[in-house]
This record gives C-alpha cells, sequence and structure tokens, in this order.
C-alpha cells in the first residue's frame, strides 16, 4: 500500500512538479472565489489529501467567511493532518496573491474515508 503522507512530502519542495501544480490549483481556486457571485459559496473536495489547495487559499481570501467547505479524504492520517490545519487556522504555505491569515478557516475539518 502507498504511504500518501509521504507522498505528499513532495509539495514541501518549491522546486516540485507537485508544489508547481500545489500553486496552480491554488491559483484556480482563488479566482473562482474571486469571480462567484456575492453570497454563500459550497465546495466540495474530494481526494483532499491534506487540504493543502483549499486550507492554503480559504484562510486569507476575503470570500473565505462566505464558503462551506467539505473536504474528504479517505486515508485517515492525511484526513488528521488536514483536520489538524483546519482546526488551528493555520495555513498550508502561501496564497496566491495574498497576505499571511489570523482568522480561522472557514472549512470544517476533513472527513476520513468510509
Amino acid at each position: 500500500m502507498k504511504d500518501w503522507v509521504a507522498w505528499h512530502a513532495a509539495y514541501d519542495d518549491p522546486s516540485s512538479p507537485l508544489s508547481a501544480r500545489l500553486r496552480v490549483v491554488r491559483a484556480h481556486l482563488s479566482a473562482a472565489l474571486d469571480a462567484a457571485p456575492p453570497g454563500p459559496v459550497r465546495l466540495l473536495s474530494l481526494c483532499a489529501g491534506q487540504g493543502r489547495d483549499v486550507l492554503g487559499v480559504l484562510p486569507a481570501h476575503p470570500r473565505g467567511p462566505d464558503v462551506s467547505a467539505v473536504l474528504v479524504e479517505y486515508d485517515p492520517r492525511n484526513a488528521a493532518l488536514a483536520r489538524a490545519v483546519a482546526a488551528h487556522g493555520a495555513r498550508c504555505g502561501p496564497a496566491p496573491g495574498r497576505g499571511q491569515a489570523d482568522r480561522a478557516p472557514a472549512a470544517p475539518a476533513p472527513r476520513a474515508g468510509p
């Protein structure tokens, strides 16, 4: 069985392809939130891993408080890591074009799979 926690370590290397992909995904998420009409926004992240994409954007984004997010992850260790980040209001690295956050993310703690 693959060690999905170890697999996520490549996100910590700014020169890795996964890190580059994460920057693109965060930029798309941020742009989608910028373009969303006023009011509540629902976000569903399947195979959320450690939530680095969503939890790296929502805490600092101006629309973060409007977002109701559910992150779904099958691997219990990755779900626990994402849950800890969400619970402490921490961010998973810098969000595109945003400053550091000092408020908790709008996303509830990720749920482990079945």
